[in-house]
């Protein structure tokens, strides 16, 4: 059977798609992480020098 995956909200005006889809095993994770540590945060950098701490 195939796994469906979770596509995040949309909250930014002007977007029309999702910019993250998490895996069922994915979801299990952030939620294990989540319980484990609060409320967590997901940061991409950009590369080098784009004031990317968070």
């Amino acid at each position: 059977m195939p796994q469906e995956s979770v596509i995040a909200s949309i909250t930014i005006p002007g977007e029309t798609s999702a910019r993250v889809e998490l895996t069922p095993v994915a979801v299990e994770l952030v939620r294990s992480l989540w319980d484990e540590h609060g409320p967590l945060m997901f940061h991409q950098s950009g590369g080098c020098c784009d004031g990317s701490s968070p």
